[in-house]
């Protein structure tokens, strides 16, 4: 029927109308292929590898960066810490949220899910010294929230280090 069409509209047999529209409608369907065929939003290994390799030393960076910044606090002001951790707390949550846009292969979603859910808490421990800095008060209750949530902070980071660390190895090993 379609031939029927086309070829009427030609003025030409069916066959040999078709022969002239095979090449159009391959390269028709190669664009519609190209463009609309596939999720753009599926990522490969390789763009997972490095993006993943990008937040573990992003993660690597802030914990050398948090340790920094708990040494230097006692010669901070309440400002200064604020500044300092609540800046802490928006680039360990930008790493959260990259580790999030992540489409892990089935054998990394446990290690990716592990190290988001370590930064997620470390982020929350990082807010509360932000805000105890920041807060009003008596500054014994601040002081001793901000220590609270700095040694939470501390009970906290080993799980951080340790899926960062088993994150890298399987990444280090699927490079190879």
């Amino acid at each position: 029927m379609l031939t029927a069409h086309l070829a009427s509209s030609t003025g030409s047999s069916p066959t040999r109308s078709w022969r002239r529209r095979v090449p159009l409608l391959l390269v028709v369907g190669s664009l519609l292929a190209a463009g609309c065929g596939g999720d753009d939003s599926e990522q490969s290994d390789a763009d997972f590898q490095q993006a993943a390799t990008t937040a573990t030393e992003a993660t690597s960076q802030l914990g050398e960066d948090v340790g920094a910044a708990v040494g230097a606090a006692k010669s901070q002001t309440d400002a200064q810490l604020e500044e300092t951790f609540g800046g802490l707390t928006t680039r360990v949550r930008g790493v959260v949220d990259d580790l999030k846009a992540l489409d892990p292969p089935d054998a990394s979603s446990e290690n990716v899910g592990d190290l988001t859910a370590a930064l997620t808490t470390a982020a929350d421990d990082l807010q509360a010294i932000t805000e105890a800095a920041g807060g009003s008060g008596p500054g014994a209750e601040r002081a001793a929230a901000a220590r609270a949530a700095t040694e939470k902070l501390a009970r906290d980071s080993p799980a951080i280090s340790e899926a960062n660390a088993a994150l890298k190895a399987q990444l280090s090993a699927g490079s190879k």
